[in-house]
């Protein structure tokens, strides 16, 4: 009998967890805000490996413009998520004359320090250190980021069904604020 119980109680216990776990992934946690962003790209991660099953992840550097006349624009990593089947971001949009549009969400979870996405590291066959180099592919036209390697960058989360518009802004409005210019 005592064991009956015990049993009564974790089954409860259980079923439980699990209601908590579907309320969650029901909705009833707070909504994520999605908004509409007008930015350029500076940089790309190479990706190494795309994936036949489940989610791509492709990581960009992005310059948002607040919109704000007191703040210049922000750098932020901007995680495109996409499947195979969905349409890979064009080699064209790799110019930083261009200016994009489109919806993202914040997730605070993909956040990154500079030095973490700048920075690979090198080591070779058994495994020993040998250096690092920089991680990324800089688009055309681009300033390089000045920043310590500590900064942290905010993550923004965009699908293929996000992007609205690109258009070409003349050389003279470019922006760049907390950035230094490529040479």
């Amino acid at each position: 009998m005592r064991y009956m119980v015990q049993l009564g109680v974790l089954v409860l216990c259980c079923c439980a967890t699990v209601r908590t776990a579907a309320a969650s992934e029901s909705g009833l946690r707070p909504k994520t805000k999605k908004i509409t962003v007008q930015s350029r790209i500076v940089a790309r991660v190479p990706l190494e490996n795309l994936s036949s099953v489940g989610l791509n992840h492709e990581t960009y550097l992005f310059e948002f413009d607040s919109g704000a006349k007191d703040h210049g624009p922000q750098l932020v990593k901007v995680s495109y998520r996409f499947q195979l089947r969905d349409p890979q971001l064009p080699t064209s949009f790799m110019d930083y004359g261009l200016v994009h549009r489109f919806t993202a969400v914040r997730d605070d979870s993909c956040d990154e320090s500079w030095g973490a996405l700048s920075t690979r590291y090198l080591f070779d066959r058994n495994g020993n250190y040998r250096g690092s180099q920089n991680a990324l592919v800089y688009a055309s036209n681009a300033p390089v980021p000045q920043m310590e390697k500590q900064a942290v960058l905010s993550c923004y989360v965009v699908t293929p069904k996000d992007y609205h518009s690109t258009q070409k802004q003349a050389a003279g409005k470019q922006s760049g604020a907390k950035l230094a210019s490529a040479k």
